[in-house]
């Protein structure tokens, strides 16, 4: 944790709520981000924001000085995620399917970052994860297998495997999407 961090986390648990304004300011977006791309869902994504925010609030005073916040608190995120989807008795962790439509991603995402988030919700949650965590997130494996709870040969095998299915997932993802902007434009872009 970095010494500037440690300060502020100090002082929340002194009772200081300017520093967790400070906290919850730095780490909104990405915490938002990283939900997000592990539910597909913005609203839910919010709201397990929130609720990990509240959760680290409430456990911040039993934070111990040599525990680095930001894996801990990517740890409580992914487990409000992880609630969350039990609660609604999810199989998937994204709730796009075959006829799932793009048209309802949000606007602002070119063709590639639909295909991409396409992708991540064909792999496995035990493989999107870790791999969401690595690449998107930046923490290091040893990070990896303290937020998750596995070893570390464990967390690199993950992103391994991960990876390679991904590729393989884009591949095909890419490929239909490619078709049907083909086929869009073969019929003059009439549905």
């Amino acid at each position: 944790m970095l010494l500037n961090e440690r300060a502020v986390v100090m002082a929340v648990q002194r009772g200081d709520a300017a520093a967790f304004r400070s906290l919850v300011e730095r780490y909104e977006k990405p915490i938002y981000g990283f939900l997000y791309r592990l539910v597909g869902d913005p609203e839910l994504a919010r709201d397990l924001a929130q609720d990990a925010f509240l959760a680290a609030y409430c456990a911040l005073p039993g934070l111990k000085g040599d525990v680095a916040f930001s894996p801990w608190l990517y740890k409580i995120a992914l487990n409000c995620a992880r609630q969350a989807l039990r609660r609604r008795r999810l199989i998937a962790w994204l709730p796009w399917t075959a006829q799932h439509d793009v048209s309802s991603a949000p606007l602002d995402l070119s063709i590639e970052a639909q295909v991409v988030h396409q992708a991540l919700a064909c792999l496995p949650a035990d493989l999107r994860i870790p791999l969401v965590l690595r690449l998107v997130e930046g923490f290091s494996y040893g990070e990896l297998a303290a937020i998750i709870g596995i070893s570390e040969a464990a967390v690199r095998m993950r992103v391994l495997r991960a990876r390679r299915m991904f590729r393989t997932i884009y591949t095909a993802v890419e490929a239909e999407s490619m078709g049907d902007i083909i086929e869009s434009l073969a019929s003059g872009g009439e549905q």
